[in-house]
């Protein structure tokens, strides 16, 4: 079952990387003077688009270490947008559409620092748990159609009907909030929809035999969230304790929380971009999606990190 998720992973990240080169290279638009034009969120859907090849080949498994897959994820800003200036027509190479992709190379590095596994084996297992209840739900045909398409329509749903609307009614183009409102509801409701697909498939997982499993693995398949193993005994109780702010606010200290300050300064700094044109907010929507993936990943890290102490200790 696992190599099965893989390979769905890897034809995945493949297709995405297909329709990555046609969108960004497909031709563009000759100015017309004088005409009032859509203005696409540009910067956002590049933060995105290269974020999420980021996220698709660590779950690929063809690349383990962190450093390298940031690496290929900035090779990839950097040759999609050169050759963009080569064969695309009416497109060219843009400075702002490399840093706002490589804002999204940094956010998804960010998470897949923050999903390393776990030094507590007890929340190594409850992790193997959970990758087991994913892996089970994207190889079953009808629970992944059901996941893609509230995922991925819901966004279009939200979208398209709110940035013509304001149009319409007003003349103006806020692609940057229309995409932000859709991709928050398609995560929203891809969340509860993949939840309620794994649900059913927490109980068939068996923890001796991931473990006789995982003793046949290589050490280094331990970086991979397919391949977190752990010899520790649990228990597989879906209760997992309360973890107090105060208590993450403690785990990195004070830098951990002027890193935190300044990710919190920066998306009330950048957040009223959101409500200008897309013309204008422009880079700053992808500074904003940045420090907002940074400041979600840090807070994620500390509570796994606290998660990890109180398991230990309960046991």
């Amino acid at each position: 079952m696992r190599l099965r998720a893989l390979q769905i992973w890897r034809a995945a990240l493949v297709g995405y990387v297909l329709l990555v080169i046609i969108a960004t290279h497909w031709p563009g638009s000759p100015p017309e003077p004088g005409a009032a034009r859509h203005v696409s969120p540009d910067k956002l859907m590049h933060f995105m688009a290269f974020g999420g090849f980021v996220m698709l080949l660590w779950m690929s498994g063809w690349v383990r270490q962190i450093w390298l897959i940031t690496v290929c994820g900035l090779a990839f800003v950097l040759l999609d947008e050169w050759t963009q200036s080569i064969f695309a027509v009416h497109r060219e190479a843009s400075g702002q559409d490399i840093a706002a992709g490589a804002f999204g190379v940094l956010a998804a590095t960010a998470w897949i620092t923050a999903l390393k596994p776990s030094w507590s084996p007890l929340l190594r297992m409850r992790d193997a748990r959970s990758m087991f209840a994913l892996n089970t739900t994207i190889t079953d045909p009808t629970d992944l159609l059901r996941v893609l398409s509230v995922g991925l329509l819901l966004p279009i749903v939200i979208a398209l009907p709110f940035y013509l609307i304001l149009w319409n009614l007003l003349g103006i183009g806020l692609g940057n909030l229309a995409l932000t409102l859709g991709l928050l509801g398609g995560l929203i409701g891809g969340a509860i929809m993949l939840q309620r697909c794994m649900q059913k498939s927490f109980d068939d997982f068996d923890p001796d035999a991931f473990r006789r499993e995982q003793e046949e693995l290589s050490d280094d398949a331990a970086e991979h969230p397919n391949g977190s193993g752990t010899g520790a005994e649990c228990s597989m109780d879906t209760q997992m304790p309360n973890v107090r702010m105060s208590m993450l606010l403690m785990t990195d200290g004070l830098p951990g929380l002027l890193c935190a300050a300044l990710f919190g300064l920066l998306i009330i700094i950048f957040a009223s971009m959101l409500l200008m044109p897309s013309m204008q907010g422009g880079l700053a929507g992808a500074i904003l999606y940045a420090s907002v993936f940074l400041l979600g990943a840090m807070l994620w890290s500390w509570h796994r990190t606290r998660l990890a102490e109180v398991l230990e200790q309960d046991q």
